[in-house]
């Protein structure tokens, strides 16, 4: 028997204007706010269509969440450990997922489908800039230390020439 799947819409915490509508009003009104956020692609304070993306997250029976900078940061680096390349905006789908099986709304054996788009060199600074630990103010970092320590790596510098990447490729990244 086909279900219907539950849709949920994760939005960075700088830019979370239809999370706050959903707990303030239960989606009956929307107040936009100031975007701040380093995921680009969701900075959206005022998104046109709130009233369906509401209409969708009560009808399917999802959820709508926030997620931090921090918890952005961690999942981009974790999609990368995996070989796969996204943008923070893309991200943000595998930090909501972590805290909805956190709660406890998503559970072990669940079929969950997360949709990335963008490719990761959308923006490249911010993948140095993480590895380089320069990426979050000691506020947002706090409490994910941790995490984003054991997921950090050494850059290596390589001239952009073909002979010079292939060579590094072959001696071995340190």
């Amino acid at each position: 028997m086909a279900r219907v799947p539950k849709i949920s819409v994760i939005q960075a915490a700088g830019a979370n204007p239809l999370f706050r509508s959903l707990n303030e009003s239960h989606g009956a009104t929307m107040e936009p706010v100031e975007a701040h956020t380093r995921a680009t692609a969701i900075r959206i304070g005022n998104p046109a269509s709130w009233r369906k993306a509401v209409r969708v997250i009560q009808d399917t029976g999802g959820w709508c969440l926030d997620v931090t900078e921090a918890e952005i940061a961690i999942a981009k680096t974790e999609i990368g450990t995996e070989g796969l390349g996204c943008e923070p905006a893309s991200a943000v789908t595998l930090a909501g997922l972590k805290k909805l099986c956190a709660e406890g709304k998503v559970s072990p054996g669940e079929t969950v489908v997360l949709v990335l788009t963008g490719h990761t060199l959308k923006d490249a600074d911010y993948t140095i800039d993480f590895h380089k630990g320069t990426l979050l103010t000691e506020d947002e970092a706090r409490g994910f230390e941790a995490p984003m320590a054991k997921l950090r790596r050494n850059a290596t510098v390589v001239d952009a020439t073909p002979s010079a990447v292939l060579a590094t490729l072959k001696g071995g990244l340190g």
